[in-house]
C-alpha cells in the first residue's frame, strides 16, 4: 500500500512572521467587535414591548351594542343587532347592523329560556 504525502517546505522566519501579523490583524478586530456586540445585545431582564400594528393595519374593538330578539321558539332564535366599533390606532368609529337566526342545542335552550 502506498502512502499519500506532501512535501513540506519550511517557511522562512520572515514569511512566518508576516503570516502571524496578517492573521492577528484580522482576528483581533473580529474578536473585539464580537465581544462589544455581545455586551450591547445581552438581555437585561426587561420584557420587550412589541408594536404589532404595521402601517395600514386597523384593529376594531366593540364599544357598545344592542341585540334585539324578534322571535324565539323552542329550538330557534332570531333577531337583529347593532354594534358601535372603534378603529385602532385611529379614533374613527363605525356602526354595523345585521340580523341573525340560530338553531339552539338542548343545552342552550335551558340557558336561554327563563
Amino acid at each position: 500500500m502506498s502512502a499519500h504525502t506532501h512535501d513540506v517546505v519550511p517557511a522562512s522566519p520572515q514569511v512566518r512572521r508576516h503570516a502571524r501579523r496578517v492573521f492577528t490583524a484580522i482576528l483581533v478586530p473580529a474578536l473585539l467587535v464580537t465581544l462589544v456586540g455581545a455586551w450591547l445585545l445581552w438581555p437585561t431582564g426587561e420584557r420587550p414591548v412589541l408594536e404589532t400594528s404595521p402601517p395600514g393595519m386597523t384593529f376594531y374593538i366593540s364599544t357598545s351594542g344592542t341585540v334585539t330578539i324578534t322571535s324565539a321558539t323552542a329550538d330557534r332564535i332570531s333577531g337583529t343587532f347593532t354594534a358601535q366599533l372603534s378603529a385602532l390606532p385611529s379614533t374613527s368609529t363605525s356602526t354595523i347592523t345585521g340580523s341573525f337566526t340560530r338553531s339552539l342545542t338542548p343545552m342552550e335552550i335551558v340557558l336561554v329560556l327563563p
